[in-house]
């Protein structure tokens, strides 16, 4: 197992998460982040990673041998585990990918990862905070905001990502400005 630095950190993105086992033969369920689902099979190999509680990370690097689409999502079978017992020991592993395999995105498109931090300020140019996490909700994306330093206020927010909502996204200023008063 490697730790890894914190520059190392910058360049992997979170795609999915290991959960319990499935069957016998260490076969694992798996919750993909991406979407399609079964488009986190293209992105290898994968960084398993757990978090600790004290925010120690412990890698360590795996392929899949194989994955099946089940009615309730899917399956792998990591090369290396081959039964219950071991797949058990992944449970909550978090999936995280180079992010240079990532493929380009059209030039309005972005990548969640690529809006953590950024600030979030309104038409008003009153700071809500910065984006803490995105959340899908099946309606459309949310932009979860935490108070920084420059905000207006302490309140965390939920902004949708909706075209109505979100006015510019600029990656290399890491701003977001939105249609969203600070008393909503």
């Amino acid at each position: 197992m490697l730790l890894p630095n914190s520059n190392d950190q910058a360049r992997f993105v979170i795609v999915g998460r290991l959960g319990g086992a499935y069957g016998i033969k260490g076969w694992i369920r798996l919750t993909s982040y991406t979407n399609p689902s079964e488009q986190i099979l293209n992105y290898q190999p994968w960084r398993l990673v757990r978090r600790t509680p004290r925010n120690a990370l412990a890698v360590s690097h795996s392929e899949v041998e194989s994955a099946q689409q089940q009615s309730n999502g899917l399956i792998v079978k990591l090369q290396g585990i081959d039964d219950r017992n071991e797949a058990e020991q992944w449970k909550s592993i978090d999936i995280e990918v180079d992010v240079g395999l990532l493929p380009d995105l059209d030039d309005e498109e972005v990548y969640w990862h690529q809006l953590i931090s950024m600030q979030v300020i309104n038409e008003s140019g009153e700071c809500l905070g910065n984006v803490d996490h995105v959340m899908a909700t099946g309606a459309h994306d949310v932009l979860v905001i935490e108070p920084s330093d420059q905000s207006v206020d302490d309140r965390d927010r939920m902004i949708p990502y909706v075209k109505e909502k979100i006015l510019e996204v600029d990656l290399e200023g890491g701003l977001i400005r939105v249609d969203w008063a600070a008393d909503y």
